[in-house]
């Protein structure tokens, strides 16, 4: 039989264990050792076992580790920003061509104090250029304190701005995202679950909802590469070129000036 192992830090681990139970693990029949964690030690030592990893924070480890985790080819990280619904209803505007082009990303995310703002850049950019469907050619990049607001330029025209902080003496975060297309628009935050979709039709409130359908998805596509003995480095590379972006950023930081990417599909 399968085991199955959660190690997760943030109190998320009931929603992973309603989402495994959907799936197709309570049928799988295999030996395989499998782990659901967000912490890297955790991974390293079940991978020393011959383990499987579905690894949820992979923007928070170093690059190095990234890259080991990668190349062992049983871990698949977790990209969690593109797993919420809300974010997935504009992404599905983008992609049917209910905004037009895309032309502005706009986020700002306020993190509970302690919280490392690269790795919450990390997953900003990563939304970012996930929206906008490829690598930005430019970015640039000012830090203040505990404030980061980073410009990122595509060659073709669309731009993206986000700006992250830790918040001294708030227990919760706030996030708002906004994206403007050449033919209409979309808006969405932490307020009331509602997200809008502005465009020729008029004005649509859309009902969020929490992670769940998307993360079946990602369930069944590590449970599939599992019972196939898929290696997994593939599912890498988005991640791996989202924190090569943030050092270009922090490189922009620290020189003042712009830094050029050279820019990929995403």
């Amino acid at each position: 039989m399968t085991e199955i192992q959660l190690a997760l830090r943030d109190g998320t681990e009931q929603i992973y264990r309603r989402a495994i139970s959907r799936s197709l693990l309570a049928q799988e029949s295999s030996r395989s050792s499998l782990l659901f964690t967000d912490r890297a030690d955790l991974a390293r030592v079940h991978l020393e076992t011959d383990g499987w990893v579905l690894f949820l924070d992979p923007f928070g480890v170093e690059p190095e580790e990234a890259k080991l985790l990668a190349d062992s080819g049983r871990v698949m990280p977790v990209q969690v920003g593109r797993l919420v619904e809300s974010v997935n209803q504009i992404k599905d505007a983008v992609r049917d061509g209910r905004l037009g082009n895309p032309g502005l990303v706009r986020i700002h995310h306020w993190s509970p104090k302690g919280i490392p703002v690269n790795s919450t850049l990390r997953h900003w950019l990563d939304l970012a250029v996930w929206l906008i469907g490829k690598t930005p050619d430019t970015v640039y990049g000012v830090r203040r304190r505990s404030l980061a607001q980073t410009h990122l330029g595509w060659d073709d025209g669309p731009m993206a701005l986000i700006d992250v902080d830790s918040v001294p003496g708030k227990r919760t975060g706030y996030f708002s995202l906004s994206m403007i297309g050449s033919t209409g628009a979309a808006y969405d935050d932490l307020h009331r679950n509602i997200g809008l979709l502005m465009n020729s039709d008029g004005i649509q409130a859309q009902r969020t909802i929490s992670f769940v359908p998307q993360l079946d998805i990602v369930l069944q596509k590590f449970i599939d590469a599992v019972a196939a003995e898929s290696r997994l480095t593939g599912c890498w590379q988005s991640a791996l070129r989202i924190i090569e972006l943030e050092e270009r950023v922090v490189e922009s930081m620290e020189a003042k000036q712009a830094v050029t990417t050279g820019g990929s599909n995403d």
